[in-house]
């Protein structure tokens, strides 16, 4: 009788289960499963996937920080998409995908802070990279998307996108409009967070930021505060005290433009090409359009005919009157020109810059 043979068995594969734990560590050890005994393809491919704290570069890239060539990872990249997609997501993949999906507009480091407080990770992960990773690797669908260049990007859940788009048009019209505008007001008008709508605006470099307040940089020309800096700087050097005083009578009457803050009325000057801050004091450095109003020339070359320093109102209603601009509202022009500076009752001097003087001379 022939002896009993058992079967030769074939070696038992691990089997095709997503791997547990944290992300991290579940992506960590699918390299390892898919190259056990292979460093150099497991670097090649964290740096391909950007994982897990930085953004995904290209093939290219990675095959030149690598000394190989494109094909060879692109190779490694196919045998890891394919054990991916044979094992399926790992829980914590789909679980950290529709939290961010779900959320508001995060910052790329908020994000990653969002994933460690939800325990879906142990170490930050870069959002751009958790993207490439499940609809690349794993096929699943994410729900956001990141927008910026560079490592700094934002989060944008799908259903935020479109008031996200929208913001930029937005923006550029609240900036015509007033000049300098607040960042809750933006945000309102868009329907984002008041954080989401300053990193927005903190992407385009066509727009400043300080504080609560932002603007158009640069953009010298449109709305109530770049005019009327550029008629008082068409007079000639203004301090920053000076400009001040002038916006806050040009702004007295508008709802929604706001007086900025020394430090802010700084950076937005700085921002614009046209002017020049030396320290205290700021001048144009080229010819300012639209510059001055009729109205302003009307009553400066009030000044220069008589060559004074001073003028009643009296002197001022007849300048408008003679340039055709009287009528009930010479007073209300008078009162809200922040080319002139109000000296005491009924007179005015014209805003420049030029050394303080003793109320005895101005008495005369």
């Amino acid at each position: 009788m022939a002896p009993l043979v058992m079967p030769l068995r074939r070696r038992q594969l691990p089997p095709a289960v997503p791997p547990p734990g944290p992300l991290d560590v579940a992506v960590s050890l699918l390299l390892h499963r898919a190259f056990p005994f292979n460093e150099t393809a497991q670097a090649l491919l964290q740096r391909r996937l950007g994982w897990p704290v930085s953004m995904p570069c290209t093939q290219t890239e990675a095959a030149a920080a690598a000394g190989v060539t494109q094909q060879w990872v692109a190779r490694l990249e196919q045998q890891l998409s394919t054990l991916a997609r044979t094992v399926g997501p790992p829980v914590s993949l789909t679980a950290a995908v529709q939290l961010l999906a779900d959320g508001e507009t995060l910052s790329s480091q908020e994000a990653a802070s969002t994933l460690l407080q939800a325990r879906l990770a142990t170490t930050p992960i870069h959002p751009a990279s958790l993207r490439w990773v499940a609809e690349h690797l794993f096929g699943v669908p994410v729900g956001f998307t990141t927008m910026g260049s560079g490592e700094e990007q934002l989060v944008v859940p799908d259903a935020l996108r479109q008031p996200v788009e929208r913001l930029p048009v937005v923006a550029k019209a609240m900036a015509r409009r007033y000049g300098i505008a607040g960042l809750g007001q933006l945000a309102d008008e868009v329907g984002v967070p008041e954080t989401a709508a300053a990193a927005l605006l903190q992407l385009h470099g066509d727009f400043g930021v300080e504080g609560d307040d932002w603007w158009r940089a640069p953009d010298a020309s449109g709305g109530q505060l770049p005019r009327a800096l550029a008629r008082m700087l068409a007079v000639g050097p203004q301090t920053l005290g000076d400009l001040r005083e002038g916006l806050a009578i040009v702004l007295r009457y508008h709802q929604h433009a706001r007086l900025p803050t020394r430090h802010q009325l700084t950076a937005y000057l700085r921002s614009q090409p046209v002017y020049r801050v030396e320290g205290d004091v700021v001048r144009a450095v080229e010819p300012l359009r639209p510059g001055l109003t009729g109205t302003d020339r009307a009553m400066l070359r009030a000044f220069e005919q008589q060559r004074v320093d001073e003028l009643p109102v009296s002197a001022l209603y007849a300048a408008l009157r003679a340039a055709g601009y009287g009528g009930k509202g010479a007073a209300h022009l008078v009162q809200m020109c922040p080319v002139l500076r109000r000296m005491g009752y009924g007179r005015y001097e014209v805003r420049r810059l030029r050394p303080a003087r003793s109320t005895k001379e101005r008495l005369g």
